[in-house]
């Protein structure tokens, strides 16, 4: 089980978001990064390079990717601790 900190960008986009779509994206965050973050499956999380993986998920038509890395990839030693770092809308 993971830890989740997040980075002010993902904040700022979360803020933005209506309270129904705010839920869908925690439950993926809590599904796919808190409960499974080492996993890939491929549908819902993939990597992008050694250590830095993304979150796949869709709000309504659109495709959205938050990043997020484990620690060990980002000299962090506790394992606790995935941190999501960006986010961005995947042009379709």
């Amino acid at each position: 089980m993971f830890e989740i900190e997040m980075e002010p960008e993902v904040v700022t986009w979360l803020d933005t978001l209506s309270f129904v779509q705010y839920q869908r994206v925690m439950r993926n965050v809590d599904d796919h990064l808190v409960d499974r973050g080492e996993l890939l499956d491929g549908d819902h999380t993939r990597a992008l390079r050694e250590g830095v993986r993304e979150l796949r998920l869709h709000l309504e038509d659109t495709a959205w990717r938050i990043t997020y890395w484990l620690p060990s990839a980002r000299g962090r030693e506790s394992s606790h601790l995935a941190p999501a770092g960006h986010v961005y809308e995947r042009s379709e």
